[in-house]
């Protein structure tokens, strides 16, 4: 859907697809990360819950976006036929089935879970920043894993890819260990 209501535009946005605009969002991003984290931690009382459930909603809805714009590098099984073609072609080495990739839809009705009691319950907005953190660099990196990064760009997806890992690990102290949260109530 979202894919089909992007598409007429996306040869006018493709310029926000420079390896290094990518790159130094990416890098902001990271940067950024653990200063962002402390400011909304030690403002915790005095930012209001809307601008959180905001935040993480908009960056769900961004990182919907990424993901569903094609020409993705894991894209070019549909696009180029069976597996036995494409390693022939050395695109991959081994090229899982179809149904493997089901998986995402569990994964993407879960986050959409989780963002919506976020917007309907204040004491679900937990572990704000790195929640955001993450649909950022997991978009990053769906517009970072394309044929035109290439050379030392193709490096941007891997950094994108273990930036979205380590914010994850942070979403999970914050959520599994119990962990102090940034909540505003």
């Amino acid at each position: 859907m979202a894919s089909e209501i992007f598409s007429s535009s996306s040869s006018s946005l493709a310029f926000l697809n420079a390896p290094p605009l990518v790159a130094t969002i990416g890098a902001g991003t990271l940067a950024s990360f653990s200063l962002v984290e402390k400011i909304v931690k030690d403002n915790a009382a005095s930012i209001p819950s809307w601008s959180l459930k905001a935040a993480v909603f908009l960056a769900y809805w961004i990182n919907y976006v990424a993901v569903s714009v094609p020409g993705r590098l894991d894209g070019r099984q549909a696009e180029g036929g069976d597996a036995a073609t494409q390693q022939r072609q050395g695109r991959s080495l081994v090229l899982p089935s179809g149904w493997a990739f089901s998986i995402w839809a569990p994964i993407f009705l879960g986050e959409l879970v989780l963002v919506s009691l976020q917007l309907v319950d204040s004491s679900a907005v937990i572990a704000t920043v790195p929640y955001v953190a993450t649909n950022l660099f997991q978009s990053i990196w769906c517009a970072s894993f394309r044929p035109k990064y290439k050379g030392p760009w193709v490096l941007v997806s891997s950094a994108a890819l273990g930036s979205t890992a380590y914010a994850l690990s942070k979403v999970h102290k914050l959520q599994v260990l119990g962990l102090p949260t940034a909540i505003a109530s």
